[in-house]
């Protein structure tokens, strides 16, 4: 199965998921895991987040001591600029 099917899957069945009972919602687990190959608690969060939105690399705070140089070197920079 694709990437492509396996989301196309999770979209159809998410919102009946979420709605389900829940012996329903394990029939419908059942069925994602078999269709997906997904590890079972992984598929539970997928059925009911969704995916994740990004790869976590993009994201993430700056670094506090390149927030904390970044006025002095431009500064110095633009001093030796000014010479």
């Amino acid at each position: 199965m694709t990437a492509a099917a396996r989301n196309q899957l999770l979209e159809s069945i998410s919102k009946e998921y979420k709605d389900a009972s829940l012996s329903r919602k394990s029939e419908l687990l059942d069925g994602f895991v078999t269709g997906t190959g997904y590890h079972r608690k992984y598929a539970t969060n997928l059925l009911n987040k969704g995916l994740p939105t990004s790869s976590g690399l993009e994201s993430g705070r700056q670094s506090t001591m390149q927030a904390f140089f970044r006025p002095s070197v431009c500064l110095a920079v633009s001093k030796l600029h000014l010479r």
